[in-house]
């Protein structure tokens, strides 16, 4: 499993287009990114399994506490640790354990990508309707009247003369 079809099974953003383009950034890899860090597949470099590479970037003491409780709580979930030091700890997980994934998902803070809704024939049809009504509405309240471009108007209303 690569971390594409692990990310299209788990609705996650891969390499996410917003934050390249806000911070000028450009992946070696793919990884799917979150608020504390990513996941990335270690399988590329002859490892066995994804990684967990939990971050406190930018590194102030909010950061810092919350690195070292995830740490606790990727322990005690089962998480097996490779490597940790002051602002960074990297773990395995299996991709194919539904518990350590979530668990992972959940601790990296990656966000899903949003659903949509799964509508019948007749649902469809009645939103279509309901769209063209308004914006048949929308559009003749756009469009000036002859009435109106006839009298001169003011904010308080016609002027009389």
């Amino acid at each position: 499993m690569t971390i594409r079809e692990f990310a299209l099974i788990h609705r996650l953003r891969v390499n996410d287009k917003k934050l390249a383009r806000r911070y000028r950034l450009s992946w070696a890899e793919d990884v799917v990114p979150g608020r504390y860090g990513e996941l990335a597949d270690f399988a590329e470099r002859g490892e066995a399994d994804f990684g967990l590479r939990l971050l406190a970037v930018p590194r102030r003491a909010v950061m810092t506490g919350a690195l070292r409780n995830r740490i606790r709580a990727a322990l005690a979930g089962g998480l097996r640790l490779k490597h940790r030091a002051d602002s960074e700890a990297i773990f395995y997980f299996d991709p194919l354990n539904p518990a350590e994934a979530s668990l992972a998902i959940r601790l990296v803070g990656a966000n899903r990508k949003r659903q949509g809704r799964k509508l019948a024939p007749e649902q469809k049809a009645a939103l279509a309707a309901r769209l063209a009504t308004a914006r048949a509405f929308r559009s003749q309240r756009k469009a000036p009247t002859e009435a109106f471009l006839g009298e001169k108007h003011c904010v308080a209303g016609p002027v009389r003369a």
